[in-house]
């Protein structure tokens, strides 16, 4: 095992997840939409290892199919089923986390599969993930927390160090194998989102009804209550800005291994 002191005399381990040494640009994945996220950190009956699985729900009655933005591009999935973006080369991250939100996490069983899912997106294991975009919630129902908490309807998810021209999407009803995405990096990052959007301006209730469909989608009996969406700073939080990138505010899942604290 390679062991390095820092400057702090600590020590790092560097076995499993070993420092980046390609110089590239990074990508930010930015998720909007009712998701859940299944991190796959063991080897799974219907997944790969060291990767995330994106689950999206059926909405179609209240948002617009879910689909890919970048720098004046726009992809739209073409139909239900499983889609994979890949980064060719890329050593799968610790998926080390940052920010004050947080995802509404739950353990899930290692044979796990969403059957309910309009769309998985498989996606490799990043290097950092930003549960951000926080609004105040408690969520009830089982094994919720029943706190009030700050929780994130939004994430992103960084990969450090890569080639952009190396980032492919495959999936049903694409026919190529790899997808021009139109990632342009500004500065060190480039940004791409993925995004199921409301196809009306977001409300309370919307939020809550998207949430209960990814949380049942997952096989969770869960539902939430926005507790300052009865102020101005409450609806400030539902205020929609306009355009694809228009968030529902619906609290994001994650479902992590078992025994994960």
């Amino acid at each position: 095992m390679n062991k390095n002191k820092n400057k702090k005399g600590e020590e790092n381990m560097t076995e499993q997840n070993p420092p980046k040494t390609t110089s590239g640009p990074n990508l930010q994945l930015l998720l909007e939409g009712p998701f859940a996220l299944r991190d796959n950190s063991a080897v799974n009956a219907d997944s790969t290892s060291n990767t995330f699985d994106i689950f999206v729900p059926n909405l179609l009655d209240s948002h617009f199919v879910p689909g890919f933005q970048a720098e004046g591009e726009g992809l739209d999935l073409p139909m239900a089923g499983k889609y994979t973006l890949a980064i060719k080369g890329y050593t799968p991250g610790s998926a080390q986390g940052q920010g004050s939100s947080v995802f509404d996490c739950c353990e899930r069983p290692d044979s796990m599969a969403a059957s309910g899912a309009y769309v998985i997106l498989n996606v490799p294991k990043p290097d950092e993930i930003w549960p951000i975009s926080g609004v105040d919630a408690v969520i009830h129902g089982n094994g919720a927390a029943k706190d009030t908490m700050s929780y994130c309807t939004r994430a992103v998810l960084r990969y450090n160090n890569i080639n952009l021209d190396d980032v492919s999407l495959t999936g049903m009803g694409i026919e190529s194998e790899t997808v021009n995405l139109g990632l342009v990096p500004i500065g060190s990052d480039a940004l791409l989102y993925f995004s199921m959007i409301p196809n009306d301006l977001p409300t309370v209730e919307h939020g809550m009804m998207a949430y209960r469909a990814a949380a049942k989608m997952v096989g969770f009996d869960r539902y939430l209550e926005y507790t300052s969406c009865g102020n101005t700073t409450g609806a400030a939080q539902f205020s929609a800005s306009g355009g694809r990138q228009n968030n529902c505010r619906a609290v994001l899942i994650k479902l992590d291994p078992p025994g994960k604290k």
